[in-house]
């Protein structure tokens, strides 16, 4: 039987065989490329005592402790820092990076998925440098590079969504301190202050932007520089202005106390990111308080696992009522991210729950157990932390992690607010934070 290895490093200028049985071996003129014929189990070494894994067909390796590559009947499987990739074939030819199947500036696919055969094979694989060249049995020729092939690598969840290369931090009050706080004048510069806002945003989920103008216009702008626009909602198209007058049916419009809460938990995807800006304020009280909801939900997952567990699959439904509209969603309470199994959204705020008629009576209790636990574990007073915001001060936060609520108050208090759009948050904390989320 014969076997041919190509051993592409330019580190490695002799080839080492060692055979268990006797065999034959010839080199052609390239000192990379070995064919043997073996009767028996062989091994092969190069010089800096690398074994390459070898099996009954092509088989590719490198000399380093970087990487080595086998060929096998249906995939390639790549050992990366001693971790075994495998790559099916119908997989490498859908992904190919040739300008013909993808196009380099929209970053689409352009071949036609129809056309995809699921049972191709490569009539070569050979490599250079970082780099693997297959030519397909249909004369397709495709390249990658490793370091695109791990990242990619089916089953790794790289390309998904994944917790970010900087750990999330869990706080409470007592232990936070002071608020992360960055000055409008260097988030606006060519410096690294944006993406320094972006890395504190995912550890702590808020951050303080002080030296904000109270005009609309400049909320509006820090707006654009944060997430690319404001998510418009039923409350407003841009920033919503609120004072104490019910001009909305929402608590929010009055000056009574406000508990610790999530919004937009009646919208089917709740608002990911908001604004808050205290532009005018006299009179007494109005303090704003927050809190890290995964904070709690780590301490529930410890202490009760059985409650946190009917959280995370039992779903409730939230409701705004008033103004001729009735909206309402229905999800689960803690959504885990099904890649990673950590806490993604917490949809919290008791106020806006319709009448739980959904559930069986058999489950009732158990929920409303499980929905109590998570209600005294976010309230309890040495969790959460009381700031005075005073105009020119804009907090900014995940409404999918920190809650927030205030004191009652009196006089004259001006809330400004907007949330940020989603998807455009979660681009610039990759393009601009750098992180993987």
């Amino acid at each position: 039987m014969a076997y041919r290895l190509r051993l592409l490093s330019r580190r490695c200028q002799q080839l080492i065989i060692t055979t268990r049985k006797w065999g034959s071996v010839s080199c052609n003129p390239n000192p990379y490329h070995v064919k043997w014929n073996t009767k028996g189990n062989s091994s092969l070494f190069c010089q800096h005592g690398l074994k390459v894994r070898w099996a009954s067909h092509s088989t590719i390796g490198q000399c380093s402790d970087a990487w080595t590559m086998e060929v096998k009947d249906d995939h390639l499987l790549l050992n990366l820092e001693a971790v075994d990739l495998k790559f099916p074939y119908f997989w490498l030819r859908d992904n190919c990076r040739c300008s013909d199947c993808f196009h380099p500036q929209t970053h689409q696919v352009m071949h036609e998925f129809t056309d995809l055969d699921l049972h191709i094979r490569p009539a070569d694989v050979n490599t250079v440098g970082d780099e693997v060249h297959i030519t397909w049995n249909d004369n397709h020729k495709s390249s990658f590079t490793t370091q695109w092939l791990q990242k990619h690598a089916p089953g790794t969840r790289e390309n998904m969504k994944t917790p970010s290369s900087i750990l999330r931090v869990l706080w409470q009050g007592s232990t936070l301190g002071e608020l992360p706080t960055f000055p409008l004048s260097e988030l606006e510069s060519e410096g690294g202050a944006l993406r320094s806002l972006f890395r504190m945003l995912d550890q702590y989920g808020l951050a303080l932007i002080e030296g904000v103008s109270t005009s609309t216009e400049a909320m509006e702008s820090l707006a654009f520089t944060i997430a690319g626009g404001i998510e418009s909602t039923f409350y407003s198209q841009g920033v919503t202005v609120m004072n104490a007058n019910l001009e909305i049916a929402d608590t929010g419009y009055t000056n009574i106390a406000l508990p610790l809460h999530t919004d937009t938990t009646y919208f089917s995807t709740p608002c990911r990111a908001m604004m808050i800006h205290i532009t005018k304020r006299d009179g007494q009280g109005g303090q704003t308080i927050l809190s890290d909801g995964f904070f709690a939900l780590e301490r529930l997952r410890q202490s009760k696992p059985e409650y946190f567990d009917i959280l995370c699959n039992t779903k409730l439904i939230c409701q705004y009522v008033g103004e001729n509209r009735n909206i309402r969603a229905t999800g689960p309470v803690i959504k885990l991210n099904p890649d990673t199994n950590q806490v993604e959204c917490l949809r919290f705020n008791p106020l806006d729950r319709a009448v739980i008629s959904h559930l069986p009576y058999h489950q009732m209790l158990d929920f409303y157990k499980a929905y109590q636990a998570l209600a005294r574990e976010l309230y309890k007073k040495e969790h959460s932390l009381t700031i005075q915001l005073n105009p020119g001060q804009v907090l900014l936060f995940d409404n999918w992690r920190v809650l927030h609520g205030r004191k009652s108050f009196t006089g004259n208090r001006v809330f400004k607010s907007a949330y940020l759009r989603k998807d455009d948050w979660m681009s610039q904390m990759r393009t601009v934070g750098g992180l993987n989320v």
